[in-house]
Protein backbone atom coordinates (compact mmCIF):
# COMPACT_ATOMS: atom_id res chain seq x y z
CA UNK A 1 0.00 0.00 0.00
CA UNK A 2 1.55 3.18 -1.27
CA UNK A 3 0.80 6.57 0.25
CA UNK A 4 0.59 10.30 -1.07
CA UNK A 5 1.56 13.30 1.42
CA UNK A 6 2.03 15.95 -0.67
CA UNK A 7 0.20 19.14 -1.76
CA UNK A 8 -3.70 17.80 -2.00
CA UNK A 9 -6.35 15.52 0.07
CA UNK A 10 -6.14 12.47 -0.12
CA UNK A 11 -9.81 12.13 -0.80
CA UNK A 12 -9.52 10.94 -4.40
CA UNK A 13 -8.29 7.46 -3.18
CA UNK A 14 -5.89 5.37 -2.46
CA UNK A 15 -2.42 5.00 -4.24
CA UNK A 16 -1.01 1.46 -4.66
CA UNK A 17 2.10 0.04 -6.35
CA UNK A 18 4.67 -2.76 -6.23
CA UNK A 19 8.74 -2.74 -5.83
CA UNK A 20 11.58 -5.18 -6.78
CA UNK A 21 15.11 -5.43 -4.94
CA UNK A 22 18.68 -6.98 -6.11
CA UNK A 23 20.78 -6.77 -2.53
CA UNK A 24 24.25 -7.73 -1.95
CA UNK A 25 24.90 -9.34 1.73
CA UNK A 26 28.33 -7.43 2.74
CA UNK A 27 28.60 -8.87 6.16
CA UNK A 28 26.25 -10.69 8.30
CA UNK A 29 24.85 -7.40 9.29
CA UNK A 30 25.25 -5.07 6.89
CA UNK A 31 23.59 -5.52 2.71
CA UNK A 32 23.42 -2.56 0.02
CA UNK A 33 20.32 -2.99 -2.63
CA UNK A 34 19.14 -1.12 -5.91
CA UNK A 35 15.11 -1.66 -5.51
CA UNK A 36 12.74 -0.02 -7.60
CA UNK A 37 8.86 0.63 -6.87
CA UNK A 38 5.90 1.63 -9.33
CA UNK A 39 3.41 3.20 -7.94
CA UNK A 40 -0.03 5.25 -9.05
CA UNK A 41 -1.30 8.44 -7.47
CA UNK A 42 -4.99 8.72 -7.82
CA UNK A 43 -6.19 12.44 -8.30
CA UNK A 44 -2.57 13.72 -6.76
CA UNK A 45 -2.18 15.47 -10.40
CA UNK A 46 -5.74 17.21 -10.22
CA UNK A 47 -7.63 19.81 -7.55
CA UNK A 48 -11.35 18.26 -7.50
CA UNK A 49 -12.71 14.87 -7.81
CA UNK A 50 -13.13 14.00 -11.27
CA UNK A 51 -16.98 12.32 -12.37
CA UNK A 52 -14.80 9.12 -13.50
CA UNK A 53 -13.35 8.85 -10.21
CA UNK A 54 -16.70 9.29 -7.97
CA UNK A 55 -18.16 6.30 -9.88
CA UNK A 56 -14.95 4.41 -9.16
CA UNK A 57 -12.80 4.67 -12.95
CA UNK A 58 -9.84 5.79 -13.73
CA UNK A 59 -8.56 9.40 -14.34
CA UNK A 60 -6.52 11.37 -16.77
CA UNK A 61 -4.84 13.12 -13.94
CA UNK A 62 -3.66 9.87 -11.84
CA UNK A 63 0.04 10.39 -11.02
CA UNK A 64 2.25 7.40 -11.99
CA UNK A 65 5.93 7.30 -10.71
CA UNK A 66 8.51 5.17 -11.16
CA UNK A 67 11.37 5.17 -8.60
CA UNK A 68 14.44 3.80 -7.76
CA UNK A 69 16.64 3.70 -4.62
CA UNK A 70 20.37 3.04 -3.18
CA UNK A 71 19.66 1.86 0.62
CA UNK A 72 22.30 0.33 2.60
CA UNK A 73 20.16 -2.25 4.85
CA UNK A 74 21.54 -2.28 8.87
CA UNK A 75 20.07 -5.80 10.56
CA UNK A 76 19.19 -4.75 14.37
CA UNK A 77 17.89 -7.52 15.89
CA UNK A 78 17.68 -11.23 15.75
CA UNK A 79 14.87 -13.21 17.88
CA UNK A 80 14.61 -16.85 16.60
CA UNK A 81 13.40 -16.84 12.88
CA UNK A 82 12.89 -13.27 12.88
CA UNK A 83 14.92 -10.35 12.25
CA UNK A 84 14.51 -6.52 12.31
CA UNK A 85 16.37 -4.08 9.96
CA UNK A 86 16.68 -0.63 8.98
CA UNK A 87 17.73 0.86 6.04
CA UNK A 88 18.92 4.54 4.17
CA UNK A 89 19.61 5.94 1.27
CA UNK A 90 18.68 8.27 -2.07
CA UNK A 91 16.56 7.88 -4.47
CA UNK A 92 15.01 9.23 -8.00
CA UNK A 93 11.62 9.65 -8.92
CA UNK A 94 10.22 9.71 -12.27
CA UNK A 95 7.11 10.24 -13.99
CA UNK A 96 4.99 12.12 -15.85
CA UNK A 97 4.90 14.89 -13.25
CA UNK A 98 8.81 15.63 -13.64
CA UNK A 99 11.98 13.97 -12.04
CA UNK A 100 12.26 13.96 -8.24
CA UNK A 101 15.10 13.26 -5.53
CA UNK A 102 15.83 12.58 -2.08
CA UNK A 103 16.43 10.50 0.98
CA UNK A 104 14.92 7.16 1.26
CA UNK A 105 14.45 5.80 4.81
CA UNK A 106 12.28 2.50 6.10
CA UNK A 107 12.22 -0.20 8.55
CA UNK A 108 10.97 -3.74 8.29
CA UNK A 109 10.76 -7.49 9.48
CA UNK A 110 12.14 -10.51 8.14
CA UNK A 111 10.84 -14.21 9.13
CA UNK A 112 13.24 -16.88 7.55
CA UNK A 113 11.08 -20.16 6.19
CA UNK A 114 14.33 -22.15 4.65
CA UNK A 115 17.84 -21.27 4.08
CA UNK A 116 17.05 -20.12 1.01
CA UNK A 117 13.65 -17.93 1.62
CA UNK A 118 12.11 -14.86 3.97
CA UNK A 119 8.85 -13.77 4.10
CA UNK A 120 8.86 -9.62 4.75
CA UNK A 121 6.57 -6.63 5.62
CA UNK A 122 8.29 -2.80 5.35
CA UNK A 123 7.76 0.47 5.49
CA UNK A 124 9.09 3.38 3.89
CA UNK A 125 9.13 7.16 3.22
CA UNK A 126 10.82 8.78 0.61
CA UNK A 127 10.83 13.11 0.51
CA UNK A 128 10.70 14.34 -2.95
CA UNK A 129 12.23 17.55 -3.89
CA UNK A 130 11.22 19.54 -5.79
CA UNK A 131 8.05 20.30 -4.09
CA UNK A 132 5.96 20.28 -7.75
CA UNK A 133 7.66 17.29 -8.94
CA UNK A 134 4.91 14.85 -7.76
CA UNK A 135 1.95 16.85 -7.98
CA UNK A 136 2.74 20.10 -10.39
CA UNK A 137 2.17 22.04 -7.08
CA UNK A 138 4.48 23.31 -4.90
CA UNK A 139 3.91 25.26 -1.65
CA UNK A 140 7.08 23.94 0.92
CA UNK A 141 10.01 21.97 0.59
CA UNK A 142 8.60 18.83 -0.74
CA UNK A 143 6.35 16.05 -0.78
CA UNK A 144 6.54 12.54 0.69
CA UNK A 145 6.26 9.22 -0.94
CA UNK A 146 5.74 6.42 1.32
CA UNK A 147 5.17 2.57 0.80
CA UNK A 148 3.00 2.09 4.28
CA UNK A 149 3.26 -1.85 4.29
CA UNK A 150 4.66 -3.69 1.64
CA UNK A 151 4.64 -7.75 1.97
CA UNK A 152 6.90 -10.11 0.00
CA UNK A 153 9.04 -13.07 -0.22
CA UNK A 154 13.20 -12.51 -0.39
CA UNK A 155 15.06 -15.58 -2.09
CA UNK A 156 18.39 -15.67 -1.09
CA UNK A 157 20.41 -17.56 -3.27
Amino acid sequence: MMQYTGDFSGRNGTPVGGSMAFGLQITPTWSVLLKERYAAYPGSGQHTVSPQKQLGGPTKNDIQRFTLQLLARRQVFTVGEFRGYLDGGAHGTFGEAGPAWGPALGAGVAVRLSTGADVFVESRHTLTMPDDAVDRKGSGVGDVLSQLFAFGVRVNP
